[in-house]
């Protein structure tokens, strides 16, 4: 698995520092001879071979976290959530209330503004 990381961590280094470059050139563009041609080509074609491995072995390594978050740990943060929801709705009105208050005089004083405008 390390050996995949690895490959795959300089995989995508090389392939996004070269992006701009094989977004431009097309490799007939490129001045190489028939063996240099084939030696691009058999790298691309091993690159995509580890990178297609690199991503299975990422799928796998993404389906256990999400099983282990999904077993483990979302029925204890739910858990712990269901017993917080009364207190949190609880300052949340609190909240609510406050802000209405604030709103109101926010708006009292905007209000007396307006009117002054016209006297």
């Amino acid at each position: 698995m390390k050996k995949y990381l690895l490959i795959f961590l300089i995989s995508l280094i090389c392939l996004s520092s070269l992006s701009p470059v094989f977004a431009q050139i097309s490799l007939e563009q490129i001045p190489l001879g028939e063996e240099e041609k084939t030696i691009v080509k058999q790298g691309v074609e091993t690159l995509k071979k580890t990178l297609r491995g690199v991503l299975v072995v990422w799928k796998e390594a993404h389906q256990r976290v999400m099983e282990y978050w999904r077993e483990n740990i979302l029925p204890r943060f739910q858990q712990w959530f269901e017993e917080k929801k009364p207190i949190i709705k609880k300052e949340f009105e609190k909240e609510k209330e406050e802000l209405k208050k604030g709103l109101s005089k926010t708006f009292s004083k905007f209000w007396r503004w307006v009117k002054d405008l016209f006297k």
